[in-house]
């Protein structure tokens, strides 16, 4: 294969448009995003007082999952790989003392009583089948608040205010120059062949 045509492949893969870790979080979608397990257990009010940042939308959180194979966004199921992939990102910490595992955060405005939650859950069954999971869906905020079932508190799926150009663009163009750099490097390394006439 030819490097600038593999270059074009590579940047265009799949794998290319997979959220890119950071310190704090990850950039997707031209956004700077914050792990919700930084947030676990903050009120909308201490989520909304941290500067630089919003909440999510229902449907950022919504074409995040689909970023993991994640879709329709109301009820996905995942495979292994796809739920490990959403858990790394997110933060969840397999210290977390929970049977299976649950990452829940909070997107959108809180209205009333009642906000969106992203949930990504692995977990098993009463009847023992295991299963993994991923949607944004409507939740009661006390409900979540109270805690009745003493599990870890949702956080919240905050992006940075200030837009980045999605990675994908730079790593193409770059691809693409190095490509043809190659293929002039290679054309001039070639031996020319004299004709007999010559």
């Amino acid at each position: 294969m030819r490097p600038l045509a593999f270059a074009l492949l590579l940047a265009a893969s799949p794998a290319a448009a997979l959220p890119i870790p950071t310190e704090t979080g990850f950039l997707a979608l031209g956004m700077e995003w914050l792990r919700p397990t930084m947030t676990r257990g903050w009120s909308y009010e201490e989520a909304l007082a941290l500067p630089g940042y919003r909440h999510a939308t229902a449907a950022e959180a919504c074409a995040l999952l689909a970023e993991f194979g994640a879709a329709p966004c109301n009820r996905a199921d995942l495979t292994y790989q796809q739920a490990n992939g959403l858990f790394e990102i997110l933060g969840f910490r397999e210290q977390d003392d929970w049977p299976g595992r649950w990452i829940e955060a909070w997107v959108g405005p809180l209205v009333g009583n009642d906000a969106d939650m992203l949930r990504v859950g692995d977990s098993v069954t009463g009847d023992g089948d295991r299963y993994r999971t991923a949607f944004v869906a409507s939740a009661r905020y006390d409900g979540f608040r109270d805690n009745p079932l003493n599990r870890p508190l949702p956080g919240h799926l905050l992006v940075s205010l200030s837009p980045i150009p999605e990675p994908g663009t730079a790593a193409l163009v770059a691809l693409g120059i190095a490509g043809i750099g190659a293929v002039r490097r290679s054309r001039a390394l070639r031996p020319t062949v004299r004709s007999p006439e010559d």
